[in-house]
């Protein structure tokens, strides 16, 4: 105190350094759900299970997640339940991606937007199901009542987590129907989740498949999608665009996503066009969720779902143009949301369980007519070599109900760990460049 005390300083650099020391510390402060939801006394028993279960834990490390909060006469309906299912079913109620009371009511009213919850389940329990009309209503993909999406409650854009209430719990028939023994103080303390390493290959390549190359084994270093590709020379020019892109590094800093890979003879209509071009067209083949060959296959049959991209969530364009439609049928269809000519699945090229990154080759690349409607010279050979796809491939996935793979939603890790010390360190040098400047001023 004596020392600054010795020295004045101006208004303004005074206000200068106080901005900084402001920012540091309020942007070090991590996430915390118990927090935001003990604001609100109408969901404390909500936010209750959330600490038990120690979901809260998960929902704190991850970034991009959407957490569809139940009020507390509505959770009167989990009264009794067992551990187990309270945990599962709470699980359900958070899901990866970002959706506010906006951007629900701005989904396409034609199509159901199916998206990814933090339950751990070999089946469709681990999907919602959201339809924008009137309202908008959320049900389980495994069959459950239909909830409504009331108001937003806490969206946070530098978290990307936003907490949103429905109207009831979302509760899947094959649970509900579970015993429920009543526990005496529900203090779940969930059962550890299954190491991904030692979880079964949810996409076992079959002898009769062609050429396929089999799943990598898991391994501790850092995923690299250009090293995964390199053992595939059909993918080199895909693999080169990802590099200079430098979508790969975007694909790598995160968890739980799957490749739409396509072959170097079905690239040539992406070879003239601008860079940035290339980049939002690899985006739109990076899907923000976990799929194997098996899994589209598990997908409710002759009905399109739409699924979030990496182009979604980095360029929020407009329209539909992040976001792609899969329909499961005699084989797996792809087109853009926006528009384009359809691929098709053809097989599994690589399948990493530390990460929960999959690679699955497509018959030809998703481009949109609105993407590259500013490029000077369009592609003039969309499918100069494109691959068909394999009726022994396709086939011999196992539909819903033949050893379905098992979700590594709840086990994986935090997706963006390394965003977020990146961010640190950003503001670490910001701290340490105000400190300096205010040296130089002592001086």
């Amino acid at each position: 105190m004596y020392l600054l005390g010795r020295f004045k300083f101006s208004t303004p650099i005074t206000y200068l350094l106080l901005s900084f020391l402001f920012l540091f510390f309020s942007a070090l402060s991590a996430y915390n759900i118990t927090d935001v939801l003990s604001k609100y006394p109408d969901f404390s028993t909500f936010n209750d299970y959330l600490t038990k279960t120690r979901i809260c834990n998960q929902i704190n490390e991850h970034r991009i997640l959407t957490v569809l909060a139940v009020n507390n006469a509505a959770m009167s309906s989990l009264d009794g339940k067992s551990v187990d299912v309270i945990n599962k079913v709470i699980r359900i109620h958070v899901f990866l991606d970002y959706l506010t009371l906006n951007k629900f009511k701005s989904l396409p009213t034609s199509l159901t937007t199916q998206v990814t919850t933090l339950l751990e389940s070999p089946d469709q329990q681990r999907y919602l199901n959201i339809t924008n009309g009137d309202s908008v209503s959320i049900v389980s993909a495994a069959g459950s009542a239909e909830v409504e999406v009331v108001r937003d409650i806490s969206p946070d854009e530098i978290y990307m987590t936003s907490v949103v209430q429905v109207s009831d719990v979302i509760m899947p028939s094959s649970l509900s129907i579970s015993p429920s023994p009543s526990p005496s103080s529900p203090s779940p303390s969930p059962s550890p989740s299954p190491s991904p390493l030692s979880s079964p290959s949810p996409s076992p390549s079959p002898s009769s498949a062609p050429s396929p190359s089999p799943p990598p084994s898991s391994s501790s270093g850092p995923y690299d999608i250009t090293n995964v590709l390199n053992d595939n020379s059909d993918f080199n020019l895909f693999s080169t665009y990802l590099t200079q892109t430098q979508v790969a590094n975007q694909i790598n800093e995160r968890k739980t996503m799957t490749i739409f890979a396509v072959n170097n003879g079905a690239m040539a209509s992406l070879v003239d066009k601008p860079m940035e071009i290339k980049k939002k067209v690899l985006s739109l083949h990076v899907l923000m969720d976990y799929y194997t060959v098996q899994s589209f296959h598990n997908l409710p049959s002759a009905q399109s779902i739409r699924i979030n991209t990496l182009f979604q969530v980095t360029d929020n364009p407009s329209g539909q143009l992040g976001f792609v439609n899969v329909t499961n049928g005699n084989s797996i269809s792809v087109v853009a949301a926006a528009g384009s000519d359809q691929a098709t699945v053809v097989r599994d090229v690589s399948n990493n369980k530390t990460n929960y990154i999959s690679v699955v080759q497509i018959s030809n690349l998703l481009l949109p007519s609105e993407l590259t409607a500013s490029s000077s010279n369009p592609g003039k050979s969309r499918s100069a070599t494109p691959v068909k796809a394999p009726s022994s491939s396709i086939a011999a996935a196992p539909k819903l109900g033949d050893a379905p793979a098992q979700s590594p939603t709840a086990a994986a890790p935090a997706p963006h760990s390394s965003a977020r010390a990146s961010t640190n360190s950003l503001l670490t040098i910001i701290f340490l460049s105000a400190l300096s400047l205010t040296s130089v001023m002592l001086i």
